[in-house]
């Protein structure tokens, strides 16, 4: 098992959210850690999970970083002052196929990564197709 820098013998001294394995995140109990875009401010500094909604998926051309801005929100409480906002930079926009800001648009999907604090709101930046994956939704059956 591949331990973080930060955690020494049995995980002592993570912090919340530190990966164990170096694949999912996980809390200092070693439980997985998946939380909604309204939810992610609680992991600013920390790995986390972040499944939502896309609401806007903007690509800025004119913009020296050439970023893609994807603002994620919570399918069960769509509120605009509470989203995740997810970027890819241009260095890293081939990575993710032809147009993301048009293929990611109103997708439910999790992203993976480290969530830090920038704007007044949570965001986490993708730079490997990896910390993306898409949600199903849920079936009649599961509605019921």
């Amino acid at each position: 098992m591949n331990v973080p820098p930060s955690c020494g013998a049995n995980n002592v001294g993570c912090k919340s959210g530190d990966p164990v394995d170096g694949s999912e995140p996980v809390d200092a109990l070693g439980r997985r850690v998946t939380v909604t875009p309204s939810d992610a401010m609680g992991q600013v500094g920390h790995t986390a999970r972040v499944c939502g909604v896309v609401a806007s998926a903007v690509y800025d051309a004119g913009s020296r970083a050439h970023p893609t801005f994807v603002t994620m929100l919570d399918a069960n409480q769509p509120n605009t002052s509470r989203v995740l906002t997810a970027v890819i930079y241009g260095t890293d926009r081939a990575k993710f196929g032809v147009a993301p800001e048009t293929a990611l648009q109103g997708r439910r999907l999790c992203v993976t990564g480290f969530v830090s604090f920038f704007r007044q709101r949570p965001e986490m930046i993708l730079s490997d197709p990896r910390q993306l994956s898409f949600v199903a939704p849920p079936s009649i059956a599961e509605l019921r």
